[in-house]
């Protein structure tokens, strides 16, 4: 019997006998599972109104208004689920998660902590624990707590990206390079390692290295912006501004309107003498202001000069 067969029996049997509390908790179910989650949330609030003690019932509401990204109201039933039973660490993890969501990173590490007091080797909680810590840029805690997710599940590929990501903020090159390399062994196709890669690369003016990185990067996710732009500054920093211009040429096409790559286009015709371009992209890129990092201000007073 397929999912939504199986809904459809379950919402006549409702129908039909509304006091059949067990298939209208199946229904809920089968509801979540299939993403109905909205209607989910309707059978739920009938069966909490018939059975308000039931702390399983406050849980599974709160994972359907959690799926909606209401974390609001999952806050509200995962605190109900543990007011009945406080110490369950699935309500505990779940309201931590929720806390996570809502940028509360405080509430979000004594929820997390309260779970490894009953599952010392729950790796997601460790994980998410390194989450928090890293928002609140406390990288040697963050770090502890993906060594620690790592130690519990050695392919834990995002525990081992923020891991790498901690080690390059503090300024440990080679360990940071030492987990991207973790990443890629486990996910060839990892993207944005490949990209932090060519950052540090980059950095240390190692330019071949970023180049090759960056191509990678490039031809795992063609709409990796920051990746052009770093690809078109190297090939500038060479004199090859016809391969330059024709890489951010192409980043702009998945971008239009990316107020960056203009900058950067305008810069390349500058050093191309072409002033007519220069001109151009530096309009667009003012146009497209909210997509700036250069301040705009710098590009105004530019304009200005060149049309003087």
């Amino acid at each position: 019997m397929s999912y939504l067969q199986e809904i459809e029996n379950l919402t006549n049997i409702v129908k039909n006998d509304p006091t059949n509390f067990q298939a209208r908790r199946e229904l809920t179910v089968a509801l979540m599972d299939k993403g109905f989650n909205e209607e989910a949330v309707k059978q739920l609030s009938y069966l909490i109104s018939v059975f308000p003690d039931d702390a399983r019932l406050h849980y599974n509401i709160g994972i359907a208004w959690d799926k909606m990204q209401n974390f609001s109201q999952a806050k509200k039933a995962y605190e109900a689920a543990l007011s009945y039973e406080p110490e369950e660490p699935d309500f505990l993890y779940n309201l931590g998660y929720v806390y996570l969501e809502m940028n509360d990173n405080d509430k979000a590490i004594h929820y997390f902590t309260k779970v490894l007091e009953y599952d010392k080797k729950d790796s997601n909680t460790y994980f998410n624990l390194g989450v928090c810590y890293r928002n609140k840029n406390e990288s040697e805690s963050a770090i502890k707590c993906f060594y620690k997710a790592l130690l519990l599940n050695e392919k834990d590929i995002l525990a081992s990206f923020y891991l790498a990501c901690e080690f390059q903020k503090i300024g440990d090159e080679e360990s940071a390079q030492e987990q991207y390399s973790k990443v890629l062994e486990n996910c060839p196709d990892y993207s944005w390692a490949y990209f932090n890669l060519a950052s540090m690369a980059f950095k240390e003016k190692n330019y071949d290295k970023a180049v090759e990185y960056l191509e990678k990067t490039i031809e795992l996710n063609p709409k990796d912006i920051d990746a052009y732009k770093i690809y078109a500054r190297i090939l500038s920093i060479n004199g090859r501004y016809d391969e330059a211009e024709a890489a951010l040429l192409k980043a702009l096409q998945q971008n239009p309107y990316c107020g960056d790559l203009h900058y950067y286009l305008a810069k390349i015709s500058e050093k191309s003498a072409d002033i007519e371009s220069y001109v151009l992209h530096l309009k667009e890129a003012i146009k497209n202001y909210d997509t700036l990092t250069i301040p705009l201000k710098t590009v105004k007073n530019e304009l200005k000069k060149a049309t003087s």
